[in-house]
């Protein structure tokens, strides 16, 4: 087993990851069919049209690229080496960036009150998280046969006997 993250488990994970996600951006304008004449009386509501445009044609492409990459039996490790560009690290982050304010933004539409709430609740979970992310990052550092994506939920561990331990997402 090679010492990466990519297999064909996480181009699998990556690529409904991906189409669920614009799912859900594509979802948000179905809805605002009906609340189009909300649009010109909320900045808030505007704010988040404009981040779920943005995520939309990202998601679309990354969605499509996983689609055609798994469609053509491309090996995992020609992915990695595509998907670790810098422009493929800031699309990627640029699509879950854009979703997730507009979300935020979204609830502002609807409360300031759950807006303020939801960002402070949001803070202080990082805040909390945030060592626990800090000693994921160094185990996988220091340990050069631990490699963990946390977006395909994908981990691989090879120890040094060569007994390979894989996990790859929830069953259930």
């Amino acid at each position: 087993m090679s010492n990466n993250n990519f297999n064909t488990n996480t181009l699998r994970h990556l690529k409904w990851l991906y189409s669920g996600m614009l799912g859900f951006s594509a979802s948000y304008f179905l809805v605002l069919l009906s609340g189009y004449v909300q649009l010109s009386e909320s900045k808030m509501l505007t704010i988040s049209t404009i981040l779920f445009s943005i995520a939309l044609p990202l998601f679309f492409i990354l969605a499509l690229f996983h689609i055609l990459v798994e469609e053509s039996n491309t090996s995992p490790e020609i992915v990695q080496a595509l998907t670790e560009t810098s422009i493929a690290d800031k699309m990627t982050k640029t699509a879950f960036y854009s979703v997730f304010l507009a979300f935020v933004f979204l609830i502002g539409h609807y409360s300031e009150v759950a807006f303020f709430t939801f960002l402070t609740s949001s803070a202080i979970g990082f805040y909390f998280a945030a060592p626990t992310f800090r000693k994921l990052v160094e185990a996988n550092k220091q340990e050069p046969n631990f490699n963990m994506n946390l977006i395909s939920f994908s981990i691989d561990y090879v120890d040094t006997n060569g007994m390979n331990i894989q996990y790859h997402g929830h069953k259930y």
